[in-house]
């Protein structure tokens, strides 16, 4: 069987080893555009309402002409087309990247779809938990896009390097008024008092799919929460914090800087998403 990858270039199945734009290569990764990341388990590709929702409105917010022929479902289909080409079928992690080549808007978009196989253990509960700090140097700015998975943000580099010499999981980020947003990979939340916080978008943080469906199941679960901006004394002052994405689902923190947490909430939170997710 042969081990060569494909992948979907504006419609076009291309062998990943012959196209022109891969994810692996960091000057296309920052091309001016947006993407997503799907993860496709148990059958189907999850929340894929709300991933299109957030594609939709940052091609709009970018300034890209929108084709009639874009939608949840064309992606979807194209989505699968690739797991079927890739022969993947258990557990994939879809990358749609929607970027342009032009110098001024409107821009007319180009897509790269992507499939990737994943280890089981990436979604499930890391029993020792996971290290981060903050990223030192760089302030996000709070923007109407910034609620959007733009390709082009300038921590991507930085955080990637910070990571791999200290060692870390992931970073904190600053936005512009010198709050915690979010991490690198993620969006944040922390506890305290038995309350689940976690910051509103107003402070610039990613609208994160997995960030949505916590926040439903907290409430109807009737789980004590709200959203408040976060300074890193808040987070040090916690007694949990994790992080949450599409492909990791919810990711406790051992330890940020010199602090160490517990996990009793978390834990508990992760079996309640796992038993009874929300659906879209």
């Amino acid at each position: 069987m042969s081990n060569e990858m494909w992948c979907n270039l504006n419609g076009h199945i291309q062998s990943s080893g012959e196209t022109l734009f891969s994810s692996a290569d960091d000057s296309f990764r920052l091309r001016y555009g947006i993407y997503e990341t799907y993860l496709y388990e148990k059958g189907r590709l999850e929340y894929a309402a709300l991933h299109w929702e957030r594609l939709h409105k940052g091609m709009s917010l970018l300034g890209f002409t929108i084709p009639n022929h874009f939608s949840e479902r064309f992606f979807s289909e194209q989505a699968g087309e690739m797991m079927t080409r890739n022969r993947l079928h258990d557990l994939v992690r879809i990358r749609i990247q929607v970027f342009t080549g032009d110098y001024a808007a409107p821009y007319v978009p180009q897509f790269l779809i992507e499939a990737f196989p994943l280890e089981k253990p990436m979604t499930e509960w890391l029993p020792n938990g996971i290290e981060i700090a903050l990223l030192p140097g760089f302030q996000k700015e709070i923007t109407e896009v910034s609620n959007c998975k733009i390709s082009h943000n300038k921590h991507f580099i930085p955080a990637r390097d910070m990571m791999a010499e200290q060692g870390l999981d992931d970073v904190l980020l600053l936005n512009t008024q010198g709050r915690v947003a979010e991490s690198a990979m993620a969006n944040l939340f922390w506890i305290r008092n038995g309350v689940v916080y976690t910051p509103p978008l107003s402070e610039g943080c990613l609208a994160g799919t997995i960030r949505a469906v916590i926040i439903a199941c907290l409430r109807e679960h009737r789980v004590p929460f709200e959203e408040q901006a976060c300074s890193l004394q808040t987070l040090r002052d916690a007694d949990e914090l994790f992080l949450c994405n599409s492909i990791r689902k919810i990711r406790w923190v051992r330890k940020m800087e010199d602090r160490y947490y517990t996990d009793v909430m978390s834990r508990q939170l992760y079996r309640l998403l796992q038993a009874d997710p929300v659906q879209d």
